[in-house]
């Protein structure tokens, strides 16, 4: 016992010895770290206003970005639409008479392929110019329908006169 003692005492020393020498080091990097801290603080205080306006200009050009964006696609929604108007002329008018059909020829003969269609200039043109032809197909179909109804009126009328003819 008094062997291990002999030995365990001084390694209790050498112990008692690093901790006393270590203490004044391990104050110095408690104020050093505390000294890092102020200065980081302080600069934080300088460079957050800075990075909230660059957060806030960013910010601001994504919103312009998108309203662009967004009024691009508004416009050619627009224009897009228009074209569509003119196509679906085709459907508005697939059972009417001739002479209907003829007042929406007119119409669409009278809608200007403009500028205002920029891009789609073309396109709409090309939308007028198959639309008219369909119209016109259209148009006289109808007429031929309506001379068939008023010939097979007469027939029936015709034939009403023969019935009461022959029935007298």
């Amino acid at each position: 016992k008094a062997a291990r003692k002999a030995i365990r005492d001084p390694r209790y020393e050498v112990e008692r010895l690093r901790k006393g020498a270590k203490a004044p080091l391990i104050a110095i990097g408690k104020k050093l770290d505390a000294e890092a801290a102020r200065l980081t603080n302080a600069l934080l205080e300088l460079e957050n206003p800075i990075q909230d306006q660059i957060k806030f200009e960013e910010e601001r050009q994504e919103r312009e970005r998108l309203a662009k964006a967004q009024a691009e696609l508004d416009r050619r929604t627009r224009i897009e639409s228009r074209i569509q108007d003119i196509r679906n002329t085709i459907a508005a008018v697939a059972n009417l008479p001739a002479d209907e059909i003829t007042a929406h020829i007119i119409t669409l003969r009278d809608i200007e392929i403009d500028g205002s269609f920029q891009e789609f200039q073309q396109q709409a043109a090309d939308a007028k110019g198959a639309t008219q032809a369909t119209l016109i197909e259209l148009r006289d179909a109808a007429i031929e329908r309506e001379a068939e109804r008023q010939r097979i009126a007469a027939e029936r009328a015709e034939l009403a006169k023969l019935r009461e003819e022959a029935a007298e």
